[in-house]
């Protein structure tokens, strides 16, 4: 139990000395495109169709939907930290800052769902109740996976133009590691049953 506390310790102070920018940088760069792609795509009828479709394969093919259209548990779950973890690890390809691109698609694919809810007269409330509840766990996990492999890229980066002599690079992929153990993923394992016993219920109230 001490060594678990100790790891929550020392997450938040990396989180509030080294990725707290980050963290409310990657927030800011998601919500503005999610709305900038919601607006855009609302006035674009047929794209929109296109795009809800090819979400749609995307999701039917990481084979989230049971047989009876209900969502599956475990691939949600899985399938949630396996994305969360390849944007974070993304950062270890350096100078091309590749978590942004991820945040982008993510943002994107939020701001299109919106501009769905809004186009068929369902509402953003209701579209709001159909994200929320999952999304109020899920969303900063997206988030900070972001920021984590932004963080590790940059430091990646100034490593290999010499400007952080002084630390190993090891440390900071530790202290990325740890916070995406500590934080991130219980984020994910709170977010997976709600998804799937939670939402759809309180989602069915609005439709």
């Amino acid at each position: 139990m001490r060594f678990v506390k100790r790891q929550y310790v020392l997450s938040w102070y990396f989180f509030k000395n080294r990725l707290q920018r980050y963290f409310w940088g990657a927030s800011i760069l998601f919500f503005g495109a999610a709305l900038a792609t919601g607006m855009v795509i609302a006035r674009n009828p047929q794209l929109l169709s296109q795009l809800l479709e090819a979400i749609s394969a995307t999701f039917t093919s990481k084979g989230v939907y049971r047989a009876d259209g209900g969502l599956s548990l475990v691939a949600v779950l899985f399938g949630n930290i396996r994305a969360t973890a390849t944007t974070a690890l993304m950062g270890l390809v350096p100078f091309l800052f590749l978590p942004l691109f991820s945040l982008g698609v993510n943002a994107a694919i939020l701001g299109v769902l919106g501009a769905a809810y809004t186009s068929y007269g369902a509402g953003l409330f209701t579209y709001f109740m159909g994200i929320l509840p999952h999304g109020i766990f899920e969303l900063p996990a997206i988030v900070l996976s972001c920021a984590l492999g932004a963080y590790l890229c940059f430091e990646l980066v100034c490593k290999l133009v010499g400007q952080r002599r002084g630390v190993p690079f090891t440390a900071v992929f530790v202290n990325a590691l740890r916070l995406y153990l500590t934080v991130a993923v219980p984020l994910l394992l709170i977010a997976a049953p709600v998804e799937v016993y939670i939402t759809p219920h309180i989602f069915a109230l609005f439709l």
